[in-house]
């Protein structure tokens, strides 16, 4: 599951913003929560942060520990609804790889025989 970094304005207050990075970072299902609980404007800086192996079950049920139920189900209607894991929009871009093979030299260049 996606861990994101971000910046939280707690209920639209720039004065009270809570960093949410490193140790803190959130799921990629916590951040929609935080998003729908604080308005969307209020959730900035996200950045990708990395990776965790959470059971989607256990993050429903963390998250309706935290934040309550009834935000969980609003977000994410229905017991069964599957969570997303990652946002790939928010995943920083690999580089290609290198073609590292040779092309096999060719014997018809001109003036070789």
């Amino acid at each position: 599951m996606q861990l994101l970094s971000c910046h939280i304005a707690v209920a639209g207050d720039d004065h009270n913003v809570v960093v949410r990075d490193h140790d803190t970072a959130v799921t990629y299902p916590e951040l929609l929560v935080l998003r729908a609980l604080h308005g969307g404007e209020s959730v900035r800086h996200v950045a990708d942060a990395g990776d965790v192996e959470r059971d989607p079950a256990d993050e429903r049920e963390r998250l309706a520990n935290i934040y309550g139920r009834e935000i969980v189900n609003h977000v994410f209607p229905g017991e069964h609804t599957q969570l997303p894991v990652e946002d790939r929009k928010m995943r920083p871009k690999k580089a290609a790889p290198a073609d590292d093979v040779l092309e096999p030299p060719d014997d018809k260049v001109k003036g070789k025989r």
